[in-house]
């Protein structure tokens, strides 16, 4: 039944202010509850399932590592001023501020005999391939169009190229944004709570490879070796990247099966009765305190990372100009250009370093944190079943990796430590080599924060939807049958809604999530542009320091995200 169908047909239910804005609901005739989706749902999966759920984050972050390391100098060559690109880089955390809500509403309402989340996934990987192509090959669309040759220098050629770029890179982050939701949410989807650690750390796994390979190519001179793709290094890159992307997202929605939607009770579309506007900030009085407290953090975090992901290579890379500029003060234009290009690939270097340490850090970090399960039943006083412990439960020789009293909110508070004193080392960093030590230090806390805060959420979305469907549907027992089945309990459950107001729906309490992460940024970059006009030198003079005090505030951050951390929870409460 289609969203608007469904609020033709119930529109007493709509008109309903005390109803909660989120949640699936049951209808009298809908009194079946989904007993077999239910009990196929809450089964451990395998982690090839996870590596076929969480593949098409590698292809967005390879799409990521391109639009970090090189798009930056490659929109300065197409004449965009400093000011000018401050700009255009507020396109993510704008569009992730206002799109990733907005998508989680509409997946999470969406009934397709595709799925929820697959139609969002797909339109938005083609609307990237889409905006990454044609910004690569920007100059010749514009020379098409407009009849002038590509080599010409009219005013008119370049304000047209420079225009068409900006709008571009938002509409790319605008496609960006929703793949990056509805993807996540998707692992979600398809994951018992109790693993929703294991969940989405093969998510981060996956995403630390797709960097991995990014940086990897844009440190290597692709011209040279696939000519046929590109006569630039970025319009070679943008190519692999838009083939990755195409190509994971294809195996993601091809290999994993997402729950079958006509078994589940119709869903009512919650932009049907308010604003979207409205129904996020409701949303958010609706999330438990855990979730609300990983939000603070990450609302503190983000402000400290944006500096460190958009300037990093323009730090280490004034770091390796700096003693050039100062010999040889009088540089032409043409050669303070090629001396940047070349610090800027010894910087894309750095960052595969850092992409290498983060991907190693992914697959090591999860290893050592006591399992969720294992922390249920001790607080539960519970014991496995044989069926259960022996395909979810490590082995003994990975039990003895657990370290004693670690959790995630220990780990992630030790990420912002390490964060705030990698910042505040740029006071006594005066070398490429020791920035890029430091770069690559960074990589273990880069792994944590693309895992911990997803999996405490993630895990609070399954765990609560879990139990909601038991506490709708409890097993009673059938002497015919000879069999356990499930019927509907307490109608006040159909709210989506636990005591605590938390709501159940993966897409807005994700997209919710991306605006705490993506507001900041926007703060941020505001405070970075004002602190570049201050202390920002000319093109070609050495010993800029505007960009290492940007991430010295960025520690400051840091060391109150840390202060945040300390209040979440331990572990699994019941």
């Amino acid at each position: 039944m289609s969203d608007n169908a469904f609020s033709q047909s119930h529109p007493a239910r709509l008109e309903n202010e005390n109803e909660p804005l989120i949640g699936n609901t049951l209808t009298a005739e809908d009194d079946a509850c989904p007993t077999e989706t239910s009990s196929v749902d809450q089964e451990p999966k395998s982690s090839l399932h996870f590596l076929m759920v969480s593949l098409a984050i590698g292809g967005l972050q390879v799409v990521w590592s391109v639009q970090h390391s090189s798009a930056s100098p490659y929109l300065l060559s197409l004449g965009l001023s400093k000011a000018l690109l401050a700009f255009t880089w507020l396109a993510g955390p704008l569009t992730g501020t206002f799109v990733q809500p907005y998508i989680g509403i509409r997946s999470d309402n969406c009934s397709t005999r595709w799925g929820k989340r697959k139609p969002f996934m797909v339109a938005g990987g083609a609307g990237t391939i889409v905006c990454l192509l044609a910004l690569a090959w920007i100059r010749e669309i514009v020379g098409i169009f407009s009849g002038w040759s590509t080599e010409e220098t009219q005013s008119g050629t370049k304000v047209a190229i420079i225009i068409l770029a900006m709008v571009l890179i938002y509409c790319l982050d605008f496609a960006i944004n929703t793949v990056q939701t509805a993807t996540r949410a998707f692992i979600v989807d398809n994951a018992p709570w109790q693993q929703q650690k294991l969940a989405n750390a093969w998510a981060s796994r996956i995403s630390g490879a797709g960097n991995i390979l990014g940086y990897c190519l844009g440190f290597l001179d692709l011209p040279t070796m696939f000519p046929f793709l590109g006569n630039t290094q970025f319009k070679v890159l943008c190519v692999v990247a838009s083939v990755s992307l195409m190509t994971t997202l294809i195996i993601s929605c091809t290999f994993t099966e997402e729950m079958n939607r006509a078994e589940e009770p119709p869903t009512r579309d919650p932009t049907a009765t308010m604003p979207s506007i409205r129904l996020i900030l409701r949303s958010i009085g609706q999330l438990s305190s855990q979730t609300r407290k990983v939000f603070s953090v990450q609302l503190a975090s983000w402000f400290g990372w944006f500096p460190f992901l958009f300037f990093s290579t323009t730090y280490m890379g004034q770091l390796y100009v700096d003693p050039i500029f100062d010999k040889h003060p009088d540089m032409s234009d043409d050669d303070i250009d090629k001396t940047w290009a070349y610090a800027t690939r010894i910087s894309t270097f750095a960052l595969f370093v850092n992409a290498l340490i983060s991907f190693t850090a992914n697959i090591m970090l999860p290893l050592l944190i006591r399992p969720a399960q294992e922390e249920e039943m001790e607080a539960t006083k519970s014991t496995p079943t044989s069926s259960y412990s022996w395909q979810t439960l490590p082995s003994r020789c990975l039990q003895k990796l657990w370290i004693p009293g670690l959790t995630l909110r220990r780990m992630w508070l030790l990420s912002h430590y390490a964060f705030a004193a990698c910042m505040f080392s740029t006071f006594f960093i005066s070398s490429t080599q020791g920035a890029s030590v430091m770069v690559g230090i960074l990589g273990v806390s880069w792994a944590i924060t693309a895992w911990v805060p997803y999996a405490l959420i993630a895990t609070d979305i399954a765990r609560f939807t879990a139990e909601k469907r038991q506490r709708q549907c409890p097993p009673v027992f059938d002497e015919n049958r000879e069999q356990r089945i499930s019927q509907p309990q307490d109608p006040s459950l159909e709210s989506g809604q636990d005591g605590s107001g938390q709501t159940g729906q993966a897409g807005i309490v994700l997209g919710i999530h991306n605006v705490f992460i993506s507001f900041p940024q926007i703060i941020s970059g505001a405070v970075s542009s004002l602190i570049f006009k201050m202390l920002q030198k000319p093109r070609g003079e050495p010993y800029d320091t505007s960009v290492a005090w940007v991430m010295r505030l960025g520690g400051c951050a840091a060391l109150v995200a840390a202060f945040l951390t300390i209040s979440l929870q331990e572990r699994f409460q019941r």
